[in-house]
């Protein structure tokens, strides 16, 4: 999902929240429905500039309550919110040991960080011209995602909602998963296994 939008913004970077994933896509034939399932909320193609050390906050914001543990007795992921990123062109490591420096404010969105508190997403980096990179705090990046999340400040990722939209596309999530889907003649097999771009330790 985190690559359709990647490729349909043309962005450096992609992120989607968790949240907005509903439904698994089963190997076999895929049809128009699976694909709503997936995706039934009809939110928007959108990109922005953002910075290198807002990415590294929306990485943090979104994963303070992760843990080590991948699942809990009810089979389901322990610690984790409808708002933990998904991505693509990005790859990074959440270090459990660290409390997260990420504050909320009282309406529970994104406030800040703790000062000079070390973050707990550590080993960010960023796939430019075939080769992983540090992301750079400083420097300017597309990225794509959908409008809940970069204009609306979906899941308390407020640290967006200022920035210069590049894209707005007006397309819904669905239409821009099949659309990725159509240019890959349906072959999804490279996501049969984990991508491998997120490590919890």
């Amino acid at each position: 999902c985190a690559d359709a939008y990647l490729a349909g913004a043309n962005a450096d970077i992609a992120l989607v929240n968790g949240g907005g994933i509903r439904a698994n896509i089963a190997a076999g034939d895929l049809t128009f429905a699976d694909i709503k399932a997936c995706h039934p909320f009809g939110n928007t193609l959108v990109s922005v500039k953002a910075t290198g050390q807002q990415i590294l906050d929306a990485l943090e914001w979104t994963s303070r309550n992760t843990q080590a543990e991948y699942k809990n007795v009810e089979g389901n992921s322990v610690g984790e919110l409808g708002g933990f990123l998904q991505v693509a062109g990005l790859r990074y490591t959440i270090d459990t040991s660290i409390e997260s420096p990420a504050i909320a404010d009282s309406n529970g969105m994104f406030f800040g960080m703790v000062e000079d508190a070390p973050y707990r997403v550590t080993d960010v980096e960023v796939l430019k011209d075939g080769e992983w990179v540090a992301l750079d705090p400083e420097a300017e990046y597309v990225v794509a995602s959908h409008n809940y999340m970069l204009l609306d400040g979906g899941d308390g990722t407020t640290m967006f909602q200022n920035d210069e939209v590049v894209l707005d596309s007006g397309l819904p999530d669905y239409q821009v998963l099949v659309n990725y889907i159509v240019s890959l003649d349906g072959d999804l097999s490279a996501y049969a296994e984990p991508q491998g771009r997120i490590t919890v330790k």
